[in-house]
């Protein structure tokens, strides 16, 4: 019995030995938050000769809207923001029954950090690295990683599992192009290779590197939906609060192409209509219960049942034609499971777009708009101060809708992946968690 005793003891000690060493062994790993790079442009890279030390990109599909605030929510797993972006509308009672305010301005958007930032281990902090990420959008964006480079290999290794995010590379899409964009990760990917051979060597363990993009984008000089004239036309008056029938909000605080509308209650499907029929909306959303979307177009009307508990998806044409082209998905069963779907429209122009329009109203935000709206491709959602710095700089790229270029980002790695395709949430089940 002692001599079995010592021996269990002995198997014991042995087997806690080699799994001590595999933890001593295993990779430490590095997470990259890159926003706003589209599958396609890493894509384009990697089949140009670029990042073999990576395996093959893996797109990630956005949630709706795909735009920074709601889709690095959902990737680093922390609570929703009040709304889409800092600058927007909030609906709350006023005493004289009057609804809503505006909050905040377009400086709030680019120097307030959201919720999401404060889990990155590696960040801008504060307003004035902010702005100097805004103003030198391509310089600061090397800074940040040789800075961060600095950072993993000279001070003692603060976490096995280290993040960090880099937004300037959504402004330089935006504001220098798709070549820019590309230059800049021409330029990073030896500062990476080096970066994995010098933490290597500097302590004895192989970095694993992860790339996440939150969203796409579409390259083009944006044309301006001009909505202010139609619904005025029909009756409808822009306002800071909404005391009065047809009273509607809208907030821009960057040159976006998707749009939130406030409204008063029971108002939204008929703002939701009108939206559909201005030139440069491709669909307009509003939700008349929680479990129902109805999605309007140019050309027909759909409504959306959602079942979260069996996370399923009821479809009911009803009228003319499909918003998206989606209908064959339905001609056996008029319900599917939130899989079937995701499967059966990711090749298309607008993946998972019902379910994505129900994460728009439930899941992006606490504040959800009355009415969501998704332009056709090219066309944005602005205002007059915006215009005027487009006109200034430039704007070459632009996101926000169901397209799938707007909604596409990635994930690529030096290890491999099992999986095909990433959502954000996907992506946090496996990496951040």
């Amino acid at each position: 019995m002692l001599r079995v005793l010592w021996l269990l003891i002995l198997i014991s000690a042995t087997v806690l030995g080699i799994l001590g060493v595999q933890a001593e062994n295993k990779p430490y790993r590095l997470i990259i938050g890159f926003d706003g790079v589209s599958y396609g442009l890493m894509t384009e890279l990697y089949d140009g000769g670029y990042f073999r030390e990576f395996q093959r990109p893996t797109p990630l599909l956005a949630t709706f809207p795909s735009i920074s605030d709601p889709n690095w929510t959902l990737i680093m797993g922390v609570p929703p923001e009040d709304s889409y972006t800092k600058a927007h509308f909030h609906m709350i009672q006023h005493d004289d029954g009057s609804l809503g305010k505006e909050v905040g301005t377009v400086i709030n958007h680019l120097t307030i950090p959201p919720n999401y930032e404060k889990i990155f281990n590696f960040k801008p902090i504060g307003v004035i690295q902010h702005l100097m990420t805004v103003t030198w959008s391509q310089t600061s964006a090397l800074y940040w990683i040789e800075s961060l480079s600095k950072k993993l290999l000279t001070e003692k290794l603060p976490h096995k599992h280290y993040t960090a995010l880099i937004i300037n590379t959504d402004i330089i899409s935006h504001v220098s192009g798709k070549k820019a964009l590309m230059e800049y990760f021409k330029k990073i990917e030896k500062r990476l290779s080096h970066l994995r051979k010098d933490f290597k060597k500097e302590h004895g363990r192989e970095l694993e590197i992860v790339f996440v993009s939150d969203h796409g984008a579409y390259y083009n000089n944006p044309i301006s939906v001009d909505f202010e004239k139609p619904l005025k036309a029909a009756g409808w008056k822009w306002s800071k609060t909404l005391r009065n029938s047809k009273d509607y909000a809208f907030v821009a605080p960057e040159i976006i192409s998707f749009a939130a509308f406030y409204t008063r209650p029971k108002e939204e499907c008929d703002l939701a209509l009108l939206m559909s029929h201005i030139k440069g909306v491709q669909t307009s959303l509003c939700s008349p219960q929680k479990d129902k979307i109805q999605f309007f177009s140019k050309n027909g009307r759909v409504e959306i049942s959602i079942d979260t508990h069996k996370r399923t998806l009821s479809y009911q044409l009803l009228s003319g034609e499909d918003p998206f082209g989606h209908d064959v998905f339905f001609k056996k069963a008029r319900t599917l499971t939130w899989q079937e779907y995701f499967d059966l429209s990711f090749d298309t122009n607008y993946p998972y777009a019902y379910v994505r329009g129900w994460e728009g109203f439930y899941i992006a935000v606490k504040n959800p708009a009355s009415v969501l709206v998704s332009p056709e491709k090219g066309y944005v959602f602005t205002n007059l101060t915006l215009e005027i710095l487009t006109a200034l700089s430039g704007i070459k790229s632009t996101h926000g809708s169901f397209e799938k270029e707007e909604s596409l980002g990635l994930v690529m790695t030096t290890s491999k992946s099992k999986e095909e395709v990433f959502t954000p949430s996907s992506f946090y089940n496996q990496y951040v968690k």
